[in-house]
């Protein structure tokens, strides 16, 4: 067994301590032990070399495993026999490290994606953790609420953690309910109010400006409580990371320890802030258990910002405010812009528009807009939309791709895999899809009506006049990193090939239903056919494409609806490049006819001559006749 001289100091010091402590105190029979706390104590220092500088997460995890393995090593040379409990722990310690090293082996990949699955891990490892010192407690080895909420062995109070974030230096658009919300807090009686919404769209901020309200701070004072549930991944972690920072001895009784701190005090107000990463994590009845006990103190005003869009049960919350946080709408889009990026032209608008209103996206973007004009950076979004929505190390605050990628791993979607084909669907899909019909879009899925409730339960998708939609960077970053499968997209152009098809009733009937049918699906038609075009196509695959993008451009053509011409450009290249020529040709002359429609002449003429010498060289004699009629 290698020395432990060399041992890291700092973080590892009392750790070294304790084993130093049990070599000189145990006796000869207790020599298996004392090895096997040496090889306990080399394989915890090896974990904390190796993850030492992969972030505070990582960080957060090895200290409290060292913390675990210090209390358990500094109760052995205290026994003058060693029970079997404190063999059980030695041996449980010994496979929690297994288990982290298990973990931690694969994880050599890029930035992102090692953020990302260290959240997942470390979700994974505390499990591990918290049900290890919970059986510590019992055996009267540790004081799981010392280790779990303080992370050290000291129970002075810590109330700094439990400070409310700054007030944001820019905030826009919220203004409405900034104020129901500290209304609520300022009356008499307590409120309970659910902060819910997607990732990024700024519940935590919202909170964080109704904490510095003066009114607020002047009722409240100094018993206003804002816990960060990142990182701890069950219930009982709440009430223990709470006493913890207070300072509450309690002997395992935690929540009367919190309930009588809480209650001799005139007015509380307690802030769960990312609550879904416990309620995630845990039995959610557990969660509710919890915020039903804190509401429940007579004192105790309570808050939780939290993913989604489904509010925990046994809480009875304010009527007041109870809706998901929309988006900002243009002109707070654009006020926030102005005050972060300081720099616009003629195109900001579209850019604000294809952000939806998101906060953490307009922010992240407003980062690049320093040294990019807005028409630079749609250009550069239209070709990687993800690449703009980031900056720093990734996180929840610095990256939209990050944010997305916690609610895309989240045990709910997880648990129902038909979400995600949804999802990817919706990515091309910029108009949504009717909620009745998703069965008929892609009907091998069975159970698709859960799969529609969960994405809007976990904010990733929402419904608006019975259709369900997602925003557009939403959609973007689903369509770059989890595009449709090859058996999704097939179902989705049978659909909307089906609907273009429509387009053909037109000439004999123009009938309401028909034209509002192709107006509300327009742009998923579009979407689908663009999508299809990019993938690789026979020769008949490509003969059912260009049916329904020539009856598209003629209905986009008769009514002044949407703009065909990318579509036909995009199917023009596709079809040359597979030896399709008078293919292409129809694709140049239906160019050709929808420019004519809107009084571009010239370019019209140009489309019809290079349409009309392509069926001549091929010998299409209709089709260069009929670019001869157009052209008179």
């Amino acid at each position: 067994m290698s020395s432990l001289s060399s041992a890291p100091k700092g973080a590892l010091a009392g750790l070294t301590s304790a084993f130093q402590k049990l070599k000189v105190g145990a006796t000869s029979a207790a020599a298996p032990v004392k090895d096997k706390a040496e090889e306990i104590v080399l394989r915890v220092t090896g974990i904390y070399e190796t993850v030492r500088n992969q972030g505070p997460e990582y960080e957060d995890l090895t200290k409290q495993l060292i913390f675990l393995t210090t209390r358990v090593l500094g109760d052995i040379p205290q026994h003058a026999s060693f029970s079997e409990e404190l063999r059980d722990a030695l041996d449980a310690l010994k496979e929690t490290c297994s288990e982290i090293e298990t973990e931690l082996a694969p994880m050599q990949k890029n930035v992102i994606e090692r953020a990302a699955q260290a959240a997942e891990v470390i979700e994974r490892l505390q499990k591990k953790l918290d049900k290890q010192s919970h059986h510590l407690t019992l055996a009267g080895t540790v004081d799981y609420m010392r280790f779990r909420g303080a992370g050290t062995a000291t129970m002075q109070a810590e109330p700094g953690r439990l400070r409310p974030p700054p007030k944001p230096a820019i905030f826009y658009g919220r203004d409405e309910l900034v104020q129901s919300m500290v209304d609520l807090l300022l009356q008499d009686e307590t409120c309970r109010i659910p902060l819910l919404g997607l990732g990024g769209i700024g519940k935590t901020s919202t909170i964080a400006t109704v904490l510095h309200d003066d009114r607020v701070k002047a009722k409240f004072g100094e018993h206003m409580f804002f816990l960060s549930c990142e990182g701890i991944v069950s219930a009982s972690g709440i009430l223990l990371a709470l006493a913890s920072a207070l300072g509450l001895q309690h002997e395992n009784r935690v929540e009367k320890a919190l309930g009588d701190f809480f209650a001799a005090r005139k007015y509380v107000l307690l802030v769960f802030d990312n609550l879904e990463t416990v309620w995630n994590a845990d039995d959610e009845s557990q969660v509710e258990k919890v915020l039903a006990e804190c509401a429940n103190i007579s004192t105790v005003s309570l808050v939780i910002t939290m993913r989604g869009t489904i509010r925990p049960g046994g809480v009875d919350w304010s009527d007041a405010v109870l809706d998901p946080l929309d988006p900002l709408p243009l002109e707070a889009a654009r006020s926030m812009w102005m005050k972060l990026a300081r720099k616009t032209d003629s195109r900001l608008d579209e850019l604000l528009r294809l952000l939806d209103g998101i906060p953490l996206v307009i922010a992240l973007m407003a980062y690049h807009g320093q040294r990019m004009t807005p028409t630079e950076l749609i250009q550069e979004y239209d070709q990687e939309p993800t690449s703009l929505m980031s900056h720093g190390k990734p996180g929840r605050l610095t990256s939209f791709e990050f944010s997305m990628e916690l609610s895309l791993n989240c045990p709910t979607i997880e648990a129902e895999p038909n979400a995600r084909t949804i999802l990817s669907a919706l990515s091309i899909l910029p108009d949504g899809m009717v909620t009745s019909a998703v069965k008929d879009i892609l009907p091998s899925l069975h159970g698709s009506a859960r799969a529609v409730r969960v994405l809007v339960e976990v904010g990733l998708a929402h419904t608006t006049a019975e259709r369900l939609s997602a925003l557009t960077p939403v959609r973007d970053f689903i369509r770059e990193r989890y595009p449709p499968s090859e058996s999704s997209l097939a179902e989705l152009c049978s659909y909307f090939t089906r609907l273009a098809a429509l387009a053909d009733d037109l000439v004999t009937e123009f009938t309401t239903s028909v034209a509002s049918t192709l107006r509300s699906e327009y742009g998923n038609i579009n979407g689908v056919l663009l999508r299809s075009w990019r993938g690789s196509l026979t020769l008949d695959a490509a003969a059912v494409l260009l049916k329904a993008t020539i009856q598209l451009s003629n209905f986009s053509g008769q009514t002044g609806h949407g703009d065909s011409i990318p579509l036909l450009q995009r199917a023009e290249i596709t079809l040359k490049d597979i030896g399709d020529r008078s293919g292409a040709a129809d694709c140049t002359w239906s160019m050709g006819d929808v420019l004519g429609r809107f009084s571009h002449y010239d370019k019209a003429m140009a489309m019809f001559e290079d349409a009309g010498a392509t069926y001549n060289t091929i010998g299409n004699r209709l089709g260069a006749a009929e670019c001869t009629r157009s052209m008179a």
